[in-house]
Parts: C-alpha cells; structure tokens; sequence
C-alpha cells in the first residue's frame, strides 16, 4: 500500500511538472516570432528573442526528462520514442550551451558564432528570411538561415536558431511537443488518481512581517 502511495505521489508530481513545463514552452513558443519580428527595426531586440529560444529548448529538455522518468511508462513506449527522437535537437543545443566553458575550446566551434545565428521569416514576404549574428565578425565564422524546401519554393517553419550547420526548428519542434501533450496529459491524469476537488489550483499566500 506504501509503496503504491509513493508511485501515486509520483505520478501527481509529474503531472504538475509536465503541465507547467508545458505552459512555460507554450508562453514562449507564442511569443518566440513577434519578439524576432522587431530585431531589424531594433537590434537589441534581439536578446528577449534569444531568451525565448533557449527557454524552449531548455523546457523541451525538461519534458523529455519527465517523461523518461514516469514509473508506468514503458521506454518501448510509440508516442514516447517518437517524442523523444523528433526532440533530440533540443538534447543537442542544451549540451553545447551547459558545457559552453569546454565547448568554446574545441576548434570545430570555433567556426560559428558563441550563440548561433537565429533566422526568421519575414512578415510581409514568405519568400524572404532574417538572419541575426551574434557576437564579433571574425573570419571564417559561418551562418546558416531558415532551411528551405526548395521543391515548395517555402521554408520550413518561421523561426530557426543553428548551431554550426545544426539547426533548430522552432515550429516542426513545437508541433511534435503538441502530439505528444495529447497523449501525455490524459495518461498522466488518469494514473494519478486525483479528484476533481484536488486537482491543480493555484494558492497565495501572504506574509507580513
């Protein structure tokens, strides 16, 4: 019985975890493009634009972390597996900037800005992509745009950060953190037991000295 109680336990604390983790991508995701959309007219716009990337990037990895670490979810899981292989970017970018003191003296970083080159497409012509560098222009540093699909003539999603000649594709990310959501969010709910009444509320509290 003790034992059960403490999986449940578990799984409500996860519950609460993956729903913020959630909230917190989404509230970025949504403000990701308009934040991008005001750096040509002001460069120092770029530093929320910056911020709201590696703040999705860094959630994505929270997710992916909970949703390894859930007791009644086999790893042989479909919608996990998937999840977690369509993120592995998000893996990728934290790494580099977790370990940036040992990454920025490997040669082969030496190559592209210290925090990438962040793209986006323009409002007014779908045609037509922004690309911002980041830091100091030395030669032979190298940058990439939005990937494109050629055949379509379109790129692929609105917004794109790259590392190098890895990028970051915040919309084909996003919708497969949606997917996922779908499947997570009632599995999650349902294991955790919780009624009506006890489930997630927000209280405040006020403390005078």
């Amino acid at each position: 019985m003790q034992h059960e109680n403490e999986k449940r336990n578990k799984i409500i604390r996860l519950l609460d975890g993956m729903r913020y983790a959630l909230r917190l991508l989404e509230y970025n995701q949504q403000s990701l493009y308009n934040a991008c959309l005001l750096i040509k007219k002001n460069k120092p716009d770029l530093i929320p634009a910056l911020s709201h990337c590696w703040q999705i990037i860094d959630m994505t990895h929270r997710i992916r972390e909970m949703s390894q670490a859930i007791p009644t979810l086999s790893n042989d899981n479909r919608c996990l597996k998937t999840f977690l292989s369509n993120t592995k970017s998000a893996e990728n970018f934290r790494h580099y900037i977790q370990h940036l003191r040992t990454e920025l003296l490997h040669s082969k970083h030496g190559k592209f800005p210290v925090f990438g080159s962040l793209s986006w497409v323009d409002n007014t012509d779908n045609r037509k992509c922004h690309i911002a560098i980041m830091g100091s222009q030395l030669n032979g540093i190298k940058h990439f745009g939005l990937t494109s699909n050629r055949q379509d003539k379109r790129f692929v999603g609105r917004v794109e950060l790259s590392l190098g000649n890895e990028p970051y594709n915040f919309d084909l990310a996003y919708e497969t953190i949606l997917k996922f959501q779908k499947f997570i969010m009632p599995y999650l709910d349902k294991r955790s037991g919780l009624h009506k009444t006890e489930k997630e509320d927000i209280v405040i509290f006020t403390h005078q000295i």
